[in-house]
Formats: C-alpha cells, sequence, structure tokens
C-alpha cells in the first residue's frame, strides 16, 4: 500500500523511529523541499489500516498527499 506524504524537515530524522520496518526499499523521499523545507516522496505500508496507525503516530511530521481515502481517514481522526 504505498502513501505519498509531505514531511516537515525537522521530522525526516524521526521517521524511521516512528515507521520502523515500513522504512523499506519501497520507501524514498525524493521530492525537492518546498518553500518551507517540506520533502514529498512515498512511503510503503502493508494496508490502509497500517498506513493510517503508523502515519497517525507521526503527528503533524507527515501530511498524507494520496490515497485521498488515506488523507480523509488521517484528517477525520
Amino acid at each position: 500500500y504505498t502513501v505519498a506524504v509531505r514531511v516537515l524537515p525537522e521530522f525526516v530524522r524521526w521517521l524511521p523511529y516512528f515507521l520502523g520496518e515500513t522504512m523499506g526499499e519501497d520507501s524514498a523521499l525524493d521530492g525537492p523541499p518546498d518553500a518551507e523545507g517540506r520533502v514529498t516522496g512515498t512511503l510503503g505500508f502493508e494496508s490502509l489500516e497500517d498506513a493510517r496507525g503508523r502515519i497517525l503516530a507521526c503527528g503533524r511530521g507527515v501530511e498524507v498527499l494520496a490515497p485521498i481515502a488515506l488523507r480523509h481517514s488521517v484528517l477525520d481522526h
């Protein structure tokens, strides 16, 4: 389950702590930083539920861009 994300620059170093083995080969924060220094990329998860739980644990450090169902689920929580 691939998720497009935007990550706060100060949170990038904490991703492995919050996401654990999710930060594998199918994960990459390779987008250029925006004006506020946030980087974009993709993270791989086992399912929508797995992604939601792990991303919610990150607080405001990670913003879901897609898929839209996950974005809405995280925003509604």
